[in-house]
């Protein structure tokens, strides 16, 4: 189990989570949700170390995450606006890339390390397209290529921002039925995540935030809480619920 307890991060005097607590469940697809500026990205990048929090605590198995448990035992599928999708490197490489940050600089890449690279390509129905440059990929590969090298750490808790905005349905597909295989394997996978109309489907569990966590459940029982009116406001009028049939 993955826990958040009493967190307090922000930016200069921006406080943007006051002792927030939250718990993540091993073998669950997670969905995390709130309106823009909640803290959903702030609290993904305060579990990976990116951003340092003023306190609180963040455990994983009752056992302080410490930078070599990081490095060992989390991956992270940042939002694209974050990767440099102009540098010179192919699908293969940037995937490989997955498999450079758990060793030495010493180590020679060898015949096991191609195979995971290989493994996880085939898995995103990538193979066809391993040598061509990045910066000449749709937005659903280059998505599905960072899915592929975080797949490749063979992590416990996979994190993932927004990995379905601006990508095709195919890609978007492809890239949930690999995090539904990590959770049947027992992993943990965090998807902060904006499409309300997908929740059911998507996930076994949702988290509303608002600067604090409003609500946990299941999908269903989010969808019905009054404090997704509170954290919405007039913008949930855009979502619409399928009719009943």
């Amino acid at each position: 189990m993955l826990e958040i307890k009493n967190l307090t991060i922000g930016y200069d005097s921006n406080i943007v989570l006051s002792d927030f607590s939250v718990s993540f469940s091993s073998g669950q697809l997670i969905g995390v949700i709130g309106p823009n500026g909640a803290g959903k990205s702030t609290m993904i990048k305060a579990i990976l170390g990116i951003n340092k929090p003023r306190s609180g605590q963040i455990l994983i198995d009752g056992s302080k995450v410490t930078p070599k448990i990081l490095n060992t035992n989390f991956s992270y599928v940042p939002q694209k606006i974050e990767i440099d999708f102009d540098f010179p490197i192919n699908v293969f490489d940037t995937v490989m890339l997955g498999q450079l940050t758990r060793v030495s600089r010493w180590h020679s890449i060898d015949k096991t390390d191609k195979k995971k690279v290989t493994d996880a390509l085939a898995k995103l129905d990538l193979n066809d397209i391993s040598e061509k440059q990045i910066s000449d990929l749709s937005g659903g590969q280059r998505q599905r290529v960072l899915v592929a090298r975080s797949l490749v750490q063979q992590s416990e808790v996979y994190l993932l921002d927004e990995p379905f905005v601006g990508i095709d349905a195919t890609s978007e597909n492809t890239i949930m039925n690999v995090l539904r295989e990590l959770r049947n394997q027992g992993k943990t996978v965090i998807i902060v995540h904006h499409d309300l109309d997908k929740l059911v489907e998507y996930f076994d569990e949702v988290v509303l935030l608002n600067h604090e966590v409003l609500v946990q459940g299941t999908p269903s029982q989010v969808l019905a809480d009054s404090s997704l009116m509170r954290a919405y406001g007039d913008s949930l009028s855009v979502f619409n619920r399928r009719p009943e049939l």
